[in-house]
Order: structure tokens, then sequence, then C-alpha cells
């Protein structure tokens, strides 16, 4: 791997990170937030175990989707072997 590849191309990992990372802003927060107000209000169950529940979820599914974008983006890998061939 080259060190002076396109800038504009992410590699991989960096897809990745950029997909978890972007899970956070402050609207994702809010609707956080609300689900799990709204979720122990109907369950009558206390906020605190159904925060964790609800946070764990919610990583576990972030992460399972920054893996699968990682997976699915091109990255330079496929830049540079397109690069070689031509």
């Amino acid at each position: 791997m080259s060190w002076c590849h396109n800038p504009s191309r992410p590699e991989k990992w960096q897809a990745g990170l950029a997909s978890f990372l972007d899970a956070f802003g402050p609207f994702e927060i809010w609707a956080l937030t609300v689900v799990i107000i709204g979720a122990s209000t109907l369950a009558g169950a206390p906020r605190k175990p159904v925060a964790w529940v609800i946070i764990g979820l919610f990583l576990a599914l972030r992460i399972l989707l920054a893996i699968t974008g990682a997976l699915f983006s091109p990255g330079v890998e496929a830049a540079t072997r397109a690069r070689a061939e031509a």
C-alpha cells in the first residue's frame, strides 16, 4: 500500500469509523433519549435498566452497520488495483 494515495477516497477502516462516529449527532442522542423515556414509561420499568438495554442495542447495531459499510466500501485497495491493471 502506498502512503501517497488519494485523500478524497478513504480507506476501508476510515469509512467504517466515520460511519460509526456519525451515529452520535445531536438528533440521534435526542431520539435515543425519547425512546428510553417512552419505553420505560410504557413498560413501567425503571429508566436505568431500560437505558442500558436500548443503548446496548443501539451500539451493537451501529457497530454492525459500520463493519458492513467498511466491508463494502471500495477503499484505496480497489483504486490502486484498478490503476495497476490499466
